[in-house]
């Protein structure tokens, strides 16, 4: 607005970032100047000057007025490694960590990955049917040894005026890369003897597993290479498969062979084999 002896008509005049906009006093002594959002953005302040004239005497006044441009960043991380947790396999290779961002950040811009408080990783602001998203690929050695199992990412994003914001976010991880398997097998045919009357009937190896193993998992058992059947695991740990005693009679080597191979939670792997003899009376 104006005042004093400034009158309807009046030519105002605003200097903002270098450039000159003029504009008239309306009535009830309002004024407006529309200016480019260029122009805002690259100043901090904004001059308006009117010069008026009565009784033959010309008059000026002036009027600064200060503000400030603030933009705004956001980062999130999504996931580490899919799903939050490092096994033994990723350990040993690369560990996609996602996530996305908001506010004024742009394609292009940069994510840092840190963990411990050094940077392991960076990542390009990419945009995908309008969803700015990143992914930076660090080494899982360094998550899966870190002293504290929590990622940071940190972005930070300009305008083209150099206007700057920075925005942080952390999220945690499990390291699981412990993983183990055991099996035995205790008997064959009871007595690890196959005899004549033995092969007529059906016989039982039996076993044990250990480690990691649990209820439900498959044990595997082969006779000269071939498979026998398989068994599952029991709530104690145990295992039985039934086969026919003509086929230990007549087979070639006088052993048996089970294994074991188990996957957990965190997607570990681990796997063991017991090779068992028995004779043979005929």
């Amino acid at each position: 607005t104006v005042g004093g002896q400034v009158q309807e008509g009046d030519i105002v005049k605003v200097t903002l970032g270098g450039h000159h906009y003029e504009t008239k006093v309306e009535a009830g002594n309002k004024w407006s100047v529309n200016v480019t959002g260029s122009d805002v953005l690259h100043a901090d302040e904004a001059t308006a000057t009117v010069t008026t004239s009565y009784s033959s005497h010309n008059a000026t006044a002036s009027s600064d007025e200060n503000y400030q441009v603030e933009i705004n960043a956001d980062v999130t991380i999504d996931s580490i490694g899919g799903d939050n947790v490092i096994n033994n396999a990723e350990s040993h290779t690369k560990v996609p960590v996602t996530g996305t961002v908001g506010g004024d950040v742009k394609a292009g811009d940069t994510v840092t990955v840190s963990v411990d408080g050094k940077e392991i990783g960076q990542a390009t602001v990419e945009s995908h049917n309008g969803k700015l998203t990143w992914t930076a690929e660090v080494d899982g050695s360094v998550l899966s040894s870190a002293n504290k199992d929590s990622v940071t990412a940190t972005v930070t994003t300009k305008d083209e005026a150099d206007h700057s914001a920075t925005a942080t976010d952390n999220h945690d991880y499990q390291v699981d890369t412990e993983i183990t398997a055991h099996i035995t097998i205790t008997s064959i045919a009871t007595d690890d003897n196959i005899t004549g009357p033995d092969s007529e009937h059906t016989q039982a190896i039996i076993g044990t597993v250990s480690g990691d193993v649990k209820a439900g998992d498959i044990v595997t058992v082969t006779l000269d290479g071939q498979q026998l059947g398989t068994a599952e695991v029991q709530a104690d740990k145990s295992w039985r498969l039934s086969v026919d005693g003509k086929i230990l009679l007549d087979a070639k080597a006088d052993n048996v062979t089970a294994s074991v191979a188990i996957t957990d939670a965190a997607g570990n792997h681990a796997s063991d084999t017991d090779t068992h003899n028995y004779t043979v009376d005929v």
